[in-house]
């Protein structure tokens, strides 16, 4: 019984996610999960209040990795708004060159960087694609090509620390602190971006950059023209630098702090809390201060929820399923 008790929810779980063929809801992940946390509660005898007590616990375990994602979202939209990644792009065209692996190698660092601070493989995908889909294409690559850069480059970065929300997950399920995990992904991540660079180059080995493709501004005169798109970025990136590198957490200070204690009190809500998620709160707000995001406030917290939404609901049907590891302590007694 106690084996059938295992394996009934992990079956339920592939089976459903897997098998596309099942109608409805073959295919779909969140009914997957919550059909694998059903069958464990079934067998573990769980009543409807210990259900309820689990699927909060389960929700507040991950409470700041929905918070990253929903607060993320909106921040990378906001950053969309302003145009802060089309000048991390040209920066880095300015700084690698007018040639072929040049402009490669700041698509990849673009979409990096974007999936590094955005948190999310589609928000870094969607955003640079629409940038840099029309000069790969003129660089003659084929469709199957250009997939692959913007996919590879837009998956590493989203799990390239700060905001790396597949390692803060990880870390949440099996209980660990996330901080060393970070640490640790700063490196291999790094080098997993390397290897993906190189391994372009045989993409347009031989091809000379068209004319129209190279970029005549300077690093400088990018900067001068376009500094104030860079603020929330630069805000972000100094607050986690501070509080990783130096060990200097500014929402421990004095006046903040209360309010940050009280927010943790609070079920769920506490997943704010989570210095990363506080960060990118804090450059919400810097991004806000721009006309272009503070016009159509509406319009960009609305447009960043949309996208997030089925990451949200996958995480919170991974919350519900936490009622597994109720089941299986029951079953461990």
């Amino acid at each position: 019984m106690e084996v059938a008790a295992l394996l009934v929810p992990m079956l339920l779980l592939f089976v459903i996610a897997l098998t596309k063929a099942i109608p409805i809801i073959g295919g779909d992940v969140r009914i997957a999960l919550l059909a694998a946390a059903v069958a464990s509660a079934l067998f573990a005898q769980l009543t409807p209040l210990e259900m309820v007590t689990a699927t909060i616990d389960g929700i507040d375990r991950l409470a700041w990795v929905i918070m990253l994602s929903l607060v993320g979202s909106i921040y990378a939209e906001a950053q969309v708004r302003i145009g802060a990644m089309e000048t991390t792009l040209s920066s880095f065209r300015s700084i690698f060159g007018n040639s072929s692996k040049g402009l490669l190698v700041s698509v990849f660092l673009t979409l990096i960087l974007a999936g590094s601070l955005l948190g999310d493989a589609i928000a870094a995908a969607t955003v640079i694609g629409l940038l840099v889909v029309p000069a790969l294409s003129q660089l003659k690559l084929k469709p199957e090509q250009i997939g692959m850069i913007i996919l590879i480059g837009a998956s590493l970065g989203s799990i390239m620390p700060p905001i790396s929300q597949g390692v803060f997950l990880s870390a949440s399920l099996v209980g660990i602190e996330p901080t060393n995990v970070l640490n640790v992904a700063y490196i291999t991540v790094g080098i997993g971006s390397l290897f993906a660079i190189v391994e372009s180059f045989r993409f347009v080995k031989g091809k000379k950059l068209p004319e129209h493709l190279r970029t005549k501004e300077t690093l400088g005169s990018i900067i001068v023209k376009r500094w104030h798109t860079m603020i929330p970025l630069v805000t972000l990136a100094i607050i986690v630098i501070l509080n990783t590198g130096f060990s200097y957490n500014i929402f421990e200070l004095p006046l903040i702090a209360p309010m940050i204690a009280w927010i943790q009190e609070v079920p769920i809500i506490q997943g704010l809390a989570f210095p990363v998620v506080l960060a990118i709160v804090v450059a919400l707000f810097v991004s806000f201060l721009f006309s272009s995001v503070r016009s159509n406030g509406g319009d960009v917290v609305k447009t960043g929820l949309t996208k997030v939404s089925k990451t949200v609901q996958i995480q919170l049907c991974a919350g519900v399923m936490s009622v597994c590891s109720m089941h299986q302590e029951r079953l461990m007694r």
